[in-house]
């Protein structure tokens, strides 16, 4: 009997299989230099405890902060697997009388923040935007979310949605309440945040620089949402969503987490979604070298994950130098040296959107054939390209790097 379906947080009703990327305008890319993977992020929505202590230290060097969260923590109950028990002092708060408004509210905390262009896209396919527009008023008159308008020169003024402090306290118990019993359920409350935490609050007036990661990992979802090969039971884009280490072990800090069904069989998936703004050191060290200790610990990784594996998709879309194919094949050449091979795979975020589930997927254990932006381009000069769920062969070097030794018990049936 396959596990209980989370109720997606992510549509109302299936969207097309094609999705078509909604764009809010952006005013300008960041400057050459600035390296907005690496800022401290003043606005973040984690609420600081004993275990997030490094957040309330003053950091003298702002490139230690994200996504280095090395410290003291322990997130484990005495039989080393993480608590799921519900915060007895946050009491219950009956949630939203409608159910399209409860959906909404769902995904709104899974996403941090929507756009009322990628509600209507996510939620309420088909329907009118007014319809999209209506469910979110009402949710903000009656205190569950806020709304902040985009700062942006031309095009309007984008409205995002984010959950307020009420909003949260309900949406985390609902959703942690609608994994129990599911493949998800360990990892929900490995990532779970205090219910009391205080809510993400941006500035009027002011664009936050995580805003253009944080929306293009949103459409990345929306995209795998359309893969008809996969359901989706859990799917989240928290920032920072683990603890900084787990019985010694630094923990990555994946832009998104998906656990799906596929084949009948459920898969965890961790993603990185890069622009072009980390540094190749950072990249290396504060994520190749940590997915390639995880990997290699499937107990570790099935009593604090509830998986013995994983998947790594990495996107690329270069702002920075606007060439994204070669930074594909720099980040793809870090990770095959750091023992990736067999697990992580990379993409073009365009290719992502634009080809559905076709073989739009680069193992890491291989290089690219061109450093086109171009699909056509790669598959001309005989560009290795797999789906996403396709099995990837072992790389020349034997280096597997993975948590079985067995690369098809990692990706695919």
């Amino acid at each position: 009997m396959d596990p209980p379906r989370v109720e997606s947080a992510l549509r109302w009703q299936h969207p097309p299989p094609h999705i078509h990327m909604p764009t809010d305008a952006e005013p300008h890319d960041p400057s050459p230099g600035q390296d907005t993977a690496r800022e401290p992020d003043a606005q973040s929505d984690r609420l600081p405890t004993p275990s997030d202590s490094w957040l309330t230290e003053t950091v003298a060097d702002p490139c230690d902060v994200m996504p280095r969260r090395d410290g003291p923590c322990d997130v484990t109950d005495m039989d080393g697997r993480p608590s799921s028990e519900p915060h007895a002092d946050v009491p219950e708060t009956p949630g939203p009388a409608i159910e399209r408004d409860r959906t909404l509210l769902l995904a709104l905390t899974r996403m941090r923040l929507l756009s009322l262009t990628q509600i209507h896209a996510r939620l309420f396919a088909g329907l009118d935007r007014a319809v999209a527009s209506r469910t979110a008023k009402r949710l903000q008159r009656q205190g569950w979310i806020s709304v902040w308008e985009d700062p942006i020169a031309r095009g309007g003024r984008p409205r995002y949605f984010l959950p307020t402090t009420k909003g949260l306290q309900w949406a985390l118990s609902e959703l942690q309440g609608h994994v129990i019993g599911s493949a998800a359920e360990r990892i929900v409350a490995l990532m779970a945040p205090n219910p009391k935490r205080r809510p993400l609050v941006l500035v009027p007036g002011e664009r936050p620089a995580f805003l253009a990661h944080q929306r293009e990992i949103n459409h990345l979802l929306t995209a795998y949402e359309g893969h008809e090969r996969m359901r989706i039971l859990w799917a989240s884009s928290w920032d920072r969503p683990f603890p900084s280490s787990v019985r010694g072990i630094a923990m990555p800090q994946p832009d998104y987490v998906l656990v799906a069904q596929v084949d009948g069989q459920a898969r965890l998936v961790f993603g990185e979604h890069d622009r072009g703004q980390e540094s190749l050191a950072h990249f290396t060290s504060a994520k190749v070298e940590r997915y390639s200790e995880l990997a290699d610990l499937p107990g570790f990784t099935e009593s604090v994950l509830g998986f013995r594996s994983f998947s790594l998709w990495v996107t690329v879309t270069d702002t920075k130098t606007r060439q994204p194919g070669r930074r594909l094949a720099v980040l793809m050449e870090a990770a095959r040296r750091g023992g990736l091979g067999s697990v992580a795979r990379f993409s073009l975020s365009g290719w992502v959107h634009g080809y559905g589930e076709s073989p739009v997927w680069l193992p890491a254990s291989t290089a690219p054939a061109s450093d086109s932006h171009s699909i056509s381009g790669h598959r001309a000069a005989g560009t290795h390209l797999v789906g996403a769920w396709e099995k990837m062969s072992p790389p020349d070097d034997g280096q597997v790097g993975g948590a079985s030794g067995s690369p098809g018990d990692l990706i695919g049936p």
